[in-house]
C-alpha cells in the first residue's frame, strides 16, 4: 500500500543514495580532470592536448611510458561520463537555495 513506512524508508534510502552518488561525482570530477591534464603525453605543455600543433602530439604519445599512457587513456574514457554528472550534481546542490541562478549557471556552463 502506498504511503506505508516501508515506502517512506525506501524513498529516503533512494534519495540518500542519489545524494551520495552525486557527491562522489562532484568530488571526483576535478580529480579526474587534474589527472587527465597531468598525464597528457606532452608533459610540460600546459595546453596539452592542444590543437595548435597536432604534429607534436604523436611523437609524444610514442615516447610516453606504456603504463602512464594506459592510465591517461582510461581517464580519457571516464571524463566524458563523470564530468556531466558532477556538473549536474553541483546544479542539484544549489537548486533549493537559488533555482533561477542554478538554471542560468548550468545553462551557461554547458555552452
Amino acid at each position: 500500500m502506498y504511503g506505508t513506512t516501508t515506502d517512506t524508508q525506501a524513498g529516503s534510502t533512494a534519495r540518500w543514495l542519489v545524494a551520495v552518488f552525486f557527491a562522489l561525482a562532484i568530488v571526483f570530477t576535478p580529480l579526474l580532470m587534474a589527472s587527465w591534464f597531468a598525464l597528457c603525453p606532452e608533459y610540460g605543455d600546459p595546453a596539452c592536448p592542444g590543437t595548435s600543433h597536432p604534429q607534436d602530439y604523436f611523437p609524444a604519445v610514442r615516447a610516453a611510458q606504456g603504463q602512464l599512457l594506459q592510465l591517461f587513456l582510461l581517464i580519457n574514457l571516464l571524463v566524458p561520463y563523470i564530468f556531466p554528472l558532477g556538473f549536474i550534481g553541483m546544479g542539484l546542490a544549489s537548486w533549493r537555495r537559488a533555482p533561477w541562478l542554478t538554471i542560468v549557471g548550468v545553462a551557461f556552463g554547458w555552452i
